[in-house]
């Protein structure tokens, strides 16, 4: 089965000051094909899902946690060659 991860652009505005935040996203199957075959980078996108965490340990002994949201929808507003104006992942 097909993986694409990727992350999202959220842009707000705070106290007059722009500000992005990236999250990290994940999907399977249908859903990924989709964002392999019809999203690029920069592409307009509404991602439904759940955030899920993953946790481990790496080789030093420190405890890493990430948080990530497992889409399980996927949605572009704008069609196939508007969204193709963004580079490829």
């Amino acid at each position: 089965m097909t993986k694409v991860s990727f992350s999202v652009a959220v842009n707000s505005v705070i106290k007059g000051e722009e500000k992005t935040s990236w999250i990290p996203c994940e999907c399977w199957g249908n859903q990924a094909i989709f964002v392999n075959n019809y999203l690029s980078s920069g592409s307009y996108v509404i991602v439904s899902g759940k955030l899920e965490q993953s946790s481990w340990e790496t080789e030093e002994g420190e405890k890493k946690t990430r948080l990530f949201v497992y889409a399980n929808q996927i949605e572009s507003p704008k069609s196939k060659t508007e969204n193709k104006g963004g580079k490829k992942k």
